[in-house]
């Protein structure tokens, strides 16, 4: 199946185990470095602006570097060309759909802003790896529009799924 991009959308990029896990200990735990490199290059080449919780950006400064940042959070002095996002669902609103957003991150900003996602794409790992921090519920409002062939790497069995909303 063929993935189609259709531009200017409010987008979510994440990885996530069989029940919705994202992190356990505020680690990823799993290492797929092929999934890592197309997320730096879904981000790089379909899309320039970001959304992301304060500590998701912590950990991924380097990977970030060269886009338009939005960092949702109320207590964060950054030292980098970033944007400060105090509301999620206030900056999304009145967000200008000149350019898509990603957003990357965390729990809570996921949680917070997915109402008003386009698509969902996720990379699904199989196994459960006793997360502690979890993707929202998606099933009800997002439906599966397009599957890669699974993939398979260090171990890992995991699979490429984009949803789109039913809204």
């Amino acid at each position: 199946m063929q993935i189609c991009y259709i531009i200017n959308m409010i987008r979510f990029l994440a990885a996530i185990d069989e029940k919705r896990g994202l992190a356990k200990g505020e680690k990823l735990p799993w290492s797929i470095p092929s999934d890592v490199s197309r997320y730096q290059e879904l981000m790089k080449t379909k899309g320039a602006n970001i959304l992301v919780g304060r500590k998701t950006y912590e950990q991924m400064t380097s990977v970030l570097d060269g886009l338009n940042v939005f960092i949702a959070t109320r207590s964060y002095n950054p030292t980098s060309k970033v944007i400060i996002v105090e509301n999620v669902k206030d900056f999304l609103r009145g967000y200008d759909l000149n350019k898509d957003i990603w957003v990357i991150g965390g729990a809570k900003v996921f949680e917070e802003a997915l109402e008003f996602a386009d698509e969902l794409w996720l990379t699904e790992i199989e196994g459960d790896y006793d997360c502690d921090v979890f993707f929202p519920e998606y099933k009800d409002t997002f439906v599966l529009s397009a599957e890669l062939e699974n993939q398979e790497e260090d171990g890992y069995k995991f699979h490429y799924r984009n949803y789109v909303s039913v809204k």
